[in-house]
């Protein structure tokens, strides 16, 4: 992805843009308020920097400065450079500015046959001044060169000459001497009547070169590797312009971190929670610590139909018969039951009184009858006797 700048006519503002490289697809971004050219990005700041010559349609009377932009559109004058041995109104050629790129905290600013260099380090002693102005040889070849773009691979710069309606050039760029040097002429990369023929100039990783020519009443992004190889395909058209400038491949924007949903709640049983102390306690007669098997402490499970029963007081394990239903004591209450009543075996003793409560109830009724007989009878004897 890169950033795009567009100027419609002279001395009007420039709009920002968004450019998808491999499809073409353009998104504007904002009016810059500002006629701004030759920008460059520096991708340790994440900022774009460039050359600008007026100002809500105002022209600057002290020549171009230099503004810096960021990715919505908001920019900020930084005023004339410095450095320079230009009278008081300007540079008389950087007003003419029509390419830039940021290479190792320095903006690049192609204008004709020179290639200034201004510093954009901000922690740089010498910020906001052209450290040099270097002249590009051969002066025609770097005449007809328009944007210049940064290989992210080797740092060199490269462009694209153009002169008439023969085949176009990609050219490389020493900033340090000022050599231009012809790399390849791809096929099918068409030259251009307008001067300078090509604009918006960026290279991505993979070193492919894209550039927009501006001729023909259009224009048209193009896509050609560096070498030449394969010729050049036709991206996308758009309408012509008056100017066009793009920066160097600008990542996009990382999206915030987003935080893992959290784990979908259990459908299993609610856990024991243990008493205090550490270890959960279980009924009486259990051992204490966990249940076997998942059980659920202090409760009393009753065994399937046929199971062999625990030993019994008398050590002897009994079972339940099939389709009956064993008695279940309280925790807190000793068992107790009755024995049932019936005839009584040959040779089985007879059932204590204590388990006979019936036939103990009729005995307590015939003592209480009896007692209350003979109580009557002595009182009745006692009153014959007085009576005598």
């Amino acid at each position: 992805m890169s950033y795009q700048v567009r100027t419609g006519s002279w001395g009007t503002s420039s709009t920002l843009s968004r450019v998808e490289l491999a499809t073409g697809e353009t998104s504007r971004v904002a009016d810059l308020g500002y006629t701004v050219t030759a920008i460059g990005y520096a991708a340790d700041q994440d900022t774009g920097y460039g050359i600008a010559t007026s100002h809500l349609g105002r022209q600057f009377i002290d020549g171009a400065h230099v503004v810096r932009f960021d990715r919505r559109g908001v920019v900020t004058d930084l005023g004339r450079p410095g450095g320079t041995d230009a009278p008081w109104w300007g540079d008389p050629y950087l007003e003419h500015s029509y390419g830039g790129e940021v290479l190792g905290g320095t903006l690049y600013v192609h204008v004709d046959f020179l290639l200034y260099a201004v510093d954009v380090n901000p922690a740089s002693g010498s910020y906001l001044r052209v450290l040099r102005r270097t002249e590009l040889r051969p002066a025609l070849l770097g005449l007809s060169v328009g944007d210049i773009g940064r290989d992210p691979a080797s740092g060199a710069l490269y462009g694209v000459s153009a002169t008439g309606y023969g085949s176009a050039r990609i050219v490389r760029i020493d900033p340090g001497t000022g050599d231009v040097s012809v790399v390849s002429t791809p096929a099918g990369l068409p030259g251009s009547p307008v001067w300078p023929g090509y604009g918006s100039v960026v290279v991505d990783a993979e070193r492919n070169l894209y550039a927009v020519n501006g001729a023909d009443g259009g224009s048209r992004l193009y896509r050609v590797r560096l070498d030449g190889s394969g010729g050049a395909q036709a991206v996308a058209t758009g309408p012509a312009v008056f100017e066009t400038d793009a920066t160097g491949c600008i990542a996009a924007a990382q999206p915030p971190p987003t935080t893992p949903p959290p784990p979908p709640p259990t459908t299993g049983p609610p856990p024991t929670v243990p008493p205090p102390g550490g270890t959960p306690t279980n009924a009486p007669g259990q051992p204490n610590g966990p249940p076997p098997n998942g059980a659920v402490p202090g409760a009393t499970t009753t065994p399937p139909p046929g199971a062999a029963q625990p030993p019994g007081p008398g050590g002897t394990a009994s079972s339940v018969p099939s389709g009956s239903v064993a008695p279940t004591a309280r925790p807190s209450q000793r068992a107790f039951a009755l024995a049932p009543v019936g005839p009584r075996r040959p040779g089985e003793p007879p059932p204590s009184s204590l388990t006979r409560p019936r036939e103990l109830v009729i005995v307590v009724v015939l003592l209480i009858v009896l007692g209350g007989t003979a109580a009557s009878s002595s009182l009745r004897a006692g009153r014959a006797r007085r009576g005598r």
